[in-house]
């Protein structure tokens, strides 16, 4: 949640300016960019229902794991972030987002 909401507050800060931006000197590729924002969707998905401190220090965690796992910083993530929304592209990402978790739906093996 933690991330998730780190992006939420870019996107929003992100969306009132769109003056050129210089390039991030770290720069994701859409398809990385995609795959961070769908764990971290899934990650806030999976602790919606939980509250508390817990909740908050287990979401932290879980968080950095995913910045660990794509091995970048969550300042590099908001640079790229801020950077694709000055360019107009979050749209496209977000769209590239749903087809991705749309497959990962479809391919989730059902309970019987």
């Amino acid at each position: 949640m933690f991330l998730f909401v780190s992006i939420s507050i870019v996107t929003f800060s992100s969306s009132c300016r769109r003056a050129e931006m210089e390039p991030p000197a770290e720069i994701l590729t859409d398809s990385v960019l995609v795959n961070i924002l769908t764990d971290s969707y899934i990650l806030n998905a999976a602790f919606n229902q939980t509250a508390g401190t817990i909740k908050d220090s287990v979401s932290q965690a879980y968080s950095q794991q995913i910045l660990d796992k794509y091995h970048i910083s969550q300042e590099v993530l908001e640079e790229n972030v801020e950077w694709r929304y000055a360019q107009e592209r979050m749209d496209t990402i977000f769209n590239m987002m749903m087809e991705r978790m749309n497959y990962l739906e479809d391919h989730i093996p059902r309970r019987q």
